[in-house]
């Protein structure tokens, strides 16, 4: 530290520590800074400097002196002495790992949350981490530690875990951001690894274990054995912990105590890596490794998770290492194309971030504390479901409904107008869920419309327009989702039969409601019967809003799958369709060609002064289909939808019977079928008033036949493996770039049968599976094949079976690639191949399910396997394996070819 120089900032942490990803992640917030052009001042550990072994000459001293300027490290003080070092920066951060960990923080005097700055200095956090989901803050510390955090002027962390505790127990506000190690390209840790003079003659794996044991060691050797290389096995770099662990590690290999350079080295020229490190995990996908990390309970295992998920490489964690799955596919390269672009952005959001509250003065920077009663305050806004509930009730207007980044209708407040009377939170059906009072058995019919054009204009079977007409020839008023002049969605009011139609078929996105609870109320107070057609959460945010019922307000929830913001179907639009006139979802057909089914689109277009028509079939033809359907654009608050499971919110709930064909065989020739659920006695009502002449179908039926539409039933939507990707490509790519961002990976398997003889590339388009309908049912969920067992029917023998191309031939050997979700009693799911018609088979191979039983996670399995018969033509999986109520196997694809 230079005499008499003044600094822009001082930054204290861990980054003199002995562990490499400490090393590293301090020296990637300093490097960052500096190449923002900010003199930094990095302060040292506080304490007894004499007495203190981790500031004599180790592997980290010498870091700290090859990569650091002299005079940016403060000499070590005692902790009551680091207020001496306000007089020498203009602004204080703490920096990242897991300094906001209790028993850490205290060790140091609580200065990691900068008790000695002086209040007028500016105070922030660069992706601070509290280590763990729970704080260990003993109970009578939480009111000093609270004053702290509200001294801070900006705060950012690592994990989605410490944002909710910042806000839950502190009442702050934390921003997010991607773990500094990633501030760094790939490239600048090389620069380090460069100065390395370890040279490896043979290829090895890698492991940096922690805590090593047992079992993890028992996993290494195994891998070895796969991988047929050498293992290199690094310790953590305390040396208080060198003899104890090295007598732990029985392995030919094991490193102590080497420089940084040496471990990054050692990284980057690894074929494979294995750890029980968060930072080892991070360097693993930063220097573009295959790995597997072992999960570290005493170090916080929700970190891991955290970490991989924005790049989907959650599947590379085992959180017992006692039942670690050795698969060779874990030591196959990973495609870190995409990933690498996710990091670049990530990495550009926090330097965003970092550049804007360095450089915004004090005093200008938006208050921290969550003091006020508003709902954007209180609510985590990704719950938000832009009902307008809350703006609706404000009396100020301080509250507004306008898109965020992704075009999603989110609350907004204008804190000048806000005077903090709390009526925002009461109302809001995200923070608290109205009452449900309607019936958890609710009546299901199978119906359809006689007048066959209003069936054509209808998404299923007319059933909406049925009931909207009977409220109209009543001088009542319906509100429904209608396309505006711009082709967005938003709610409208009816009070004609003429304009009925702009309510009629799906229109799969967000709709806007701007003020119109408010305007249902007042219809509802003259006297008027109305009735309110939405989605599941907009039905259950007008039930909040209005705080009671009316008897002459009739409320249709619709059965939804998600609804994805308005920007991506303009987005769509603009990129696909020149001078449109109209677009129709759940196109029907005309003439002979009809159909009813999710994935037929019309669009008409102007050419000239022609008009001209586009008829587009589902995922292979268009990619909003694509996306939509297989759920990849599905919104957050979608996701987690707590507004659609029975018992419903709406009096009367309608959706597509999909399924009801095998079930009915009547209504084969009837070009769609609603579902209709009578919840209570409001919609039993409204549902008579329709004239029986009126239905071309109507027969009540068994509440379990609707399990084939989405999530009527158990609510929760889900969210494709690949949205993620989808949402952090679309503001920078063409729709069409980020729809078909994994379309590599996803199409693959039909790459491959086009160019090569198969047995069997399974496509629900062209084939399906053959089974017993006594005991199985299939259903096109998301355009996927689901098998479901009937209940109390899965005797074993029982099969659905998928007939092969071609007979497997006895010795040859063969792949099977396969792509399913499955939620079963069983924790293991057999894969066969059979003979038709007789009992023979082979099990291909037992997958172990247990840890991926969910019916969320999407297992992918590539199997060689040799045919040990020349009779096999068919692939098939048996009842018995995924009995259980609700249980299901959803297939993605099936492929078989020869080796």
């Amino acid at each position: 530290m230079a005499d008499n120089k003044h600094y822009d900032a001082a930054l204290t942490g861990v980054w003199w520590g002995s562990n490499y990803g400490s090393i590293l992640n301090g020296y990637a917030i300093y490097r960052t800074l500096k190449k923002m052009d900010y003199s930094v001042l990095m302060i040292q550990k506080a304490g007894n400097s004499n007495e203190d072994w981790e500031l004599h000459d180790t592997h980290n001293t010498n870091f700290i002196r090859e990569w650091y300027d002299a005079d940016e490290v403060s000499p070590n003080m005692r902790i009551e002495e680091l207020k001496n070092l306000n007089s020498l920066a203009d602004t204080f951060i703490a920096g990242s790992d897991q300094i906001w960990n209790y028993g850490i923080n205290r060790g140091f005097g609580m200065s990691f949350l900068l008790n000695f700055v002086d209040d007028d200095k500016k105070k922030i956090s660069i992706g601070t981490s509290f280590g763990h989901s729970k704080d260990f803050t003993p109970e009578e510390e939480v009111p000093y530690v609270t004053s702290l955090f509200r001294r801070f002027d900006a705060i950012s962390v690592r994990e989605e875990f410490g944002a909710k505790m910042c806000k839950d127990l502190y009442g702050v506000n934390a921003r997010v951001v991607v773990e500094p190690v990633f501030f760094l390209d790939k490239e600048e840790y090389l620069e380090i690894a460069a100065k390395s003079q370890l040279k490896e003659e043979e290829p090895y794996i890698v492991t940096y274990m922690l805590d090593p044991t047992p079992e993890k060691i028992e996993a290494i050797k195994k891998y070895e054995k796969i991988t047929g290389l050498k293992s290199i096995n690094i310790l953590d770099g305390d040396p208080r912990t060198y003899e104890d662990n090295k007598k732990k590690m029985t392995l030919e290999d094991v490193r102590v105590g080497i420089d940084t350079s040496d471990f990054l080295n050692l990284y980057n020229n690894a074929k494979f890596v294995m750890t029980d490190s968060f930072h080892g995990t991070a360097f693993a996908v930063i220097l573009n490794k295959p790995f597997l990390s072992i999960t570290n309970f005493r170090r916080g295992p929700v970190r891991f998770v955290e970490l991989l998920k924005p790049y989907a490489l959650e599947n590379r964690v085992s959180s017992d290492p006692k039942n670690i799955i050795i698969e060779t596919e874990f030591t196959k390269e990973i495609d870190y194309t995409e990933i690498n672009e996710i990091i670049k952005e990530r990495q550009n959001d926090a330097k965003e971030w970092i550049k804007y509250v360095m450089d915004t003065p004090k005093e200008e920077l938006p208050p921290i504390i969550n003091k006020s009663k508003a709902i954007v305050n209180k609510l985590d806004m990704s719950r938000c479901m832009g009902c307008g509930a809350c703006v609706n009730t404000c009396p100020t207007g301080a509250l507004s409904i306008k898109p965020d980044k992704y075009g999603y209708y989110k609350s907004t407040l204008d804190s000048d107008k806000c005077i903090d009377c709390g009526k925002c939170q009461n109302v809001c059906a995200a923070l608290n869920l109205p009452e449900k009072t309607n019936s958890n058995e609710p009546v299901l019919y199978a119906a359809a419309a006689a007048d066959e054009h209003i069936a054509d204009r209808s998404s299923s079977g007319g059933i909406f327009t049925l009931l909207a007409n009977e409220i109209l020839n009543n001088g009542g008023v319906v509100v429904g989702a209608s396309w505006d002049d711009e082709y967005m969605v938003r709610h409208i009011f009816v009070d004609n039969r003429e304009d009925l139609p702009k309510l009629q078929k799906s229109k799969y996105m967000q709709s806007y409601l701007g003020d119109a609870y408010s305007r249902i109320k007042e219809v509802l107070e003259s006297g008027k019967k109305l009735l309110f057609s939405g989605c599941p959460c907009q039905c259950a945010g007008l039930r909040k809003f209005l705080g009671r019922d009316y008897d002459n307000l009739f409320i249709m929830d619709i059965m939804c799958s998600n609804a994805p913001s308005a920007k991506f179907f303009k987005k769509y639009v603009e990129e696909n369709f020149q001078n449109m006139e109209s677009y129709e979802f759940r196109y029907k057909g005309d003439g002979d060609k009809k159909y009813w089914d999710c994935n037929h689109v019309k669009v008409t277009v102007k050419d000239g002064e022609e008009l001209k028509t586009i008829v587009r079939n589902g995922a292979s033809q268009d990619d909003y289909q694509k996306v939509y359907h297989d759920h990849t654009m599905c919104p957050a608050h979608c996701e987690k939808c707590e507004y659609q499971k029975i018992p419903r919110y709406g009096d009367i709930t309608i959706g597509d019977f999909w399924g009801i064909r095998k079930k009915l065989p009547e209504t084969t020739d009837i070009n769609g079928v609603s579902a209709v659920l009578i919840n209570n006695q409001k919609g039993e009502a409204l549902f008579n008033m329709v004239p029986q002449e009126n239905f071309k179908l109507l027969k009540q039926v068994e509440l379990e036949w609707l399990g084939a539409n989405g999530y009527a039933v158990k609510g929760k939507s889900y969210a494709s493996p690949d949205r993620d990707k989808f949402y952090a490509a679309i503001n920078r790519m063409t729709f069409n770039q980020a729809a078909n961002i994994n379309s590599d990976n996803k199409d693959k398997p039909r790459k491959i049968y086009d160019n090569q003889p198969v047995c069997v590339m399974f496509d629900s388009r062209i084939m399906g599976f053959k089974f017993d309908s006594k005991v199985w049912e299939e259903h096109i969920i998301d355009r996927m094949p689901t098998l479901m067992v009937k209940p109390a029917k899965a005797p074993l023998g029982n099969y659905a079976s998928l007939m092969l191309g071609q007979k497997l031939v006895e010795g040859e050997k063969y792949v099977l690639k396969i792509r399913f979700k499955i939620r079963s009693e069983a924790k293991v799911i057999n894969l066969h191949v059979k003979q038709s018609g007789v009992k023979k088979f082979q099990i291909v191979h037992s997958c172990d399910i247990d840890k991926l039983n969910d019916g969320q996670t999407w297992i992918e399995k590539e199997i060689e396997f040799t045919s040990n018969s020349s009779l096999y033509d068919e692939f098939m999986v048996g009842a018995a394996q995924i009995k259980g109520k609700n249980n299901f196997m959803m297939f993605d694809y099936i492929f078989i070819e020869r080796k």
